[in-house]
């Protein structure tokens, strides 16, 4: 299940741009949204300003472990907008172990 999520997808058949970044709160915010003050490990953002579709962010910054666990957490929110954080959280926490175990790697190779 080795792979890498091209930086424009679908899910769901709507368009989804996913791009990773330094300062998740930083560009959600350039982008005209507001991101609070905390530090973000990543956002979904749904039909991002002057665009189609769907916008995931997710921290550059982050080991690439985290960044797929967070990967997963923002496609949860994507296609299942109505869900509270609580239920997401217990989503990607149930599934992501064992998507990892299966070779589930969206930005390629753990660099460890």
């Amino acid at each position: 299940m080795k792979s890498r999520i091209p930086s424009l997808t679908s899910l769901a058949g709507v368009p989804v741009r996913v791009r990773r970044v330094p300062d998740v709160r930083k560009e959600t915010e350039r982008l005209g949204y507001e991101a609070g003050k905390e530090k973000l490990a990543g956002v979904c953002l749904r039909h991002p300003k002057g665009k189609k579709g769907m916008e995931i962010l997710v921290d550059s910054t982050l080991p690439l472990r985290e960044q797929s666990s967070t990967f997963l957490h923002e496609v949860i929110h994507a296609l299942f907008p109505d869900l509270s954080e609580s239920m997401v959280l217990k989503i990607e926490r149930g599934l992501f172990p064992i998507l990892w175990r299966r070779g589930f790697r969206p930005f390629g190779e753990q660099d460890e």
